[in-house]
């Protein structure tokens, strides 16, 4: 019948004007999919509902998670896939599943709210996400230990100058066309865990670093600054240990992992923070089937072990222990 209708209509002009009217018409009253859905940002439907982000980092953004209780913030949403995942559990996804957790509904209810303008956060015209600029970056060399200023930096931090130059390195990297020097490690998945005084963070990927050792102990640390404090305090200067830096509390998984890998036999040492986060990956340690050590006690009384390190006037005539 509309074709009928359009071929009694005199003028060309009529025509293009009822095609056009017809055709908005139906765009308007066509359905979002998921797929379209999940195209709208999540960073802005959680800040709808009041929900703003704890940390904003380089290509993502850190929450206290919306679906659970928690001291520490792990909900992460990528600000260039736009998806979240839920460090805490290992629960992500898109939009659509965030809509179905936070509002308690199915899929296909979701989808409806979204389609009547019923969510807050489409009645607020949210924008479709827009295309964060990723910082670039360029390891531009890695060095043995050197650089006056990152000497110094680490005397401050009470780390003995011999324990740093054997265990981390000088690296040079360029960050979105600047030039940078940090203090450094690699990671297992080749990115750098990196810090200087004014600067913490990872070049690539985030991971645990992991130094294969030739003995039966295993020691876990939470930072690399925890690391060069055990050996700056403890008598050996060298090790023949195997030593795991989690990085961030976020890899603690990973690092229960990489010690599954190794003899059953093999013995593990706790050097975490003191503080919940730290007791929380203590405790998936000790869920495991294998000799664990929770050495946090050198440090008691301080978060971490740098703390108790410069804490101590007279640190290079500390006896310290044996490890």
């Amino acid at each position: 019948m509309y074709i009928k209708y359009l071929n009694q209509i005199s003028t060309k002009q009529q025509k293009n004007d009822l095609v056009i009217k017809t055709l908005s018409k139906m765009e308007k009253n066509k359905s979002l999919t998921c797929a379209e859905i999940n195209k709208y940002s999540i960073i802005e439907y959680l800040k709808n509902k009041g929900i703003d982000p704890a940390e904003k980092l380089r290509n993502r953004f850190r929450y206290y998670s919306p679906i659970r209780n928690e001291s520490t913030p792990s909900f992460d949403v990528s600000l260039e896939k736009n998806v979240w995942i839920d460090r805490g559990t290992g629960e992500g996804g898109t939009l659509v599943d965030l809509c179905t957790r936070l509002e308690n509904l199915s899929v296909s209810e979701v989808v409806k709210k979204f389609n009547n303008d019923s969510f807050s956060f489409h009645q607020l015209n949210i924008a479709k996400p827009k295309i964060h600029k990723i910082p670039s970056f360029k390891i531009l060399s890695k060095e043995l230990l050197k650089e006056k200023r990152l000497c110094d930096y680490l005397e401050e931090r009470a780390i003995k100058l011999p324990v740093a130059k054997r265990l981390v390195n000088e690296y040079h990297y360029s960050l979105n066309s600047r030039n940078y020097f940090g203090i450094g490690i690699d990671n297992v998945k080749g990115g750098v865990e990196l810090r200087n005084k004014y600067f913490k963070g990872t070049l690539g990927p985030k991971a645990i670093s992991y130094f294969k050792g030739n003995n039966n102990k295993i020691l876990v640390f939470e930072g690399f600054m925890d690391l060069l404090s055990h050996f700056s305090y403890s008598k050996k200067e060298q090790t023949s240990n195997h030593i795991i830096v989690l990085n961030s509390t976020n890899n603690t998984l990973a690092a229960k992992e990489q010690v599954l890998q190794l003899p059953k036999n093999m013995e593990v040492f706790l050097f975490l923070d003191r503080d919940e986060a730290g007791k929380r990956s203590d405790q998936v340690f000790q869920n495991l089937d294998r000799k664990i050590f929770d050495m946090s006690y050198i440090y008691k009384g301080y978060n971490d072990y740098n703390e108790m390190l410069m804490s101590k006037p007279n640190i290079k005539k500390s006896k310290g222990m044996s490890m």
